[in-house]
């Protein structure tokens, strides 16, 4: 289900969120929804939600807008605020009161509690839970409906490792069954891992709508230190990956990511010692992209603190 803004602004008395802004977001893949603060993200996702209205321009899902759905839980599901639910209910209570809504079946509730990790805790308040809880909590709520499109802002906030490598996982598995993935997030080493795509705006208005790839000017290349650069070459060639064999034990790699140099390297049994990222970062791409476009800037000048 593809994501549509055509001219989509939005102003707040005086002030312009959001300009002007036209994009495509499509199935397939993770698109990575980046900027510095107050550059509109949210504002925007609330747009595509019917949660704001636009001051112009139109915003669709799926070839309409998201409120003009007969079942917009089966077309969207959104994360978009932790603090989304009354605090004394308990998670299955808050999904089942929604999926009455739509039809969704009681063991559809529990399908997604257990794919977020809340079963052990679906019948507790909600109101006592840490901000990872609640964030696997709005999770199971966007993936209620079996939607085709999911639109996240900062999901990965207060996530540990374990569950921001789970979230990961999970997001590219359901842009690899042709639905579409909107996420935002400040966590740019973990944007440039997760996202296949990026939009990136500035005071409103976009910067950039290109591949990861294209953005960070690098490919994704990776310098591979291992006991056998021949046959980790071979293998991951096999795999589709890009290799140039630098010497026995050293080669440079793109087309595949950092978790499946590792994966393929564990089932030939190559002992793998250094896995490192060349060319520019995404965070250093970012910031010299958005530097006129950052809202609130510190001092590097000590404060007496």
């Amino acid at each position: 289900m593809v994501i549509q803004a055509e001219g989509l602004s939005k102003r707040f008395g005086d002030r312009t969120a959001v300009s002007d802004l036209t994009f495509t977001v499509r199935p397939g893949y993770v698109t990575g929804f980046l900027g510095p603060n107050g550059a509109g993200k949210s504002t925007t996702m609330r747009m595509l939600v019917g949660l704001d209205r636009p001051s112009e321009g139109r915003a669709t899902i799926a070839g309409a807008p998201f409120v003009s759905h007969a079942a917009p839980m089966r077309v969207a599901g959104a994360l978009l605020d932790s603090s989304f639910y009354h605090p004394g209910r308990s998670p299955r209570t808050h999904l089942r009161a929604l999926a009455l809504t739509h039809g969704i079946s009681r063991r559809r509730v529990d399908e997604v509690l257990e794919i977020v990790g809340l079963s052990e805790v679906a019948t507790k308040r909600a109101g006592g839970f840490s901000l990872g809880m609640r964030q696997r909590f709005g999770l199971a709520t966007a993936l209620l409906g079996d939607p085709g499109t999911l639109i996240l802002d900062e999901p990965f906030n207060g996530l540990d490792p374990e569950g921001i490598r789970w979230l990961r996982d999970l997001l590219q598995g359901v842009a690899g069954e042709g639905r579409t993935v909107m996420v935002s997030s400040h966590l740019l080493s973990e944007m440039s891992e997760l996202a296949d795509r990026v939009l990136v705006i500035g005071r409103g208005e976009l910067i950039a709508d290109t591949t990861m790839a294209e953005f960070t000017g690098r490919g994704r290349v990776f310098r591979v230190t291992c006991s056998d650069a021949l046959l980790l070459a071979r293998a991951l060639r096999a795999d589709g990956g890009d290799c140039s064999q630098l010497s026995a034990r050293t080669l440079d790699v793109s087309g595949v990511s950092r978790d499946g140099i590792a994966f393929t390297a564990a089932e030939q049994a190559i002992e793998v010692f250094e896995v490192l990222p060349q060319g520019r970062s995404l965070e250093e791409t970012f910031v010299q992209l958005t530097q006129d476009a950052v809202e609130y800037r510190g001092s590097a000048k000590g404060g007496g603190l």
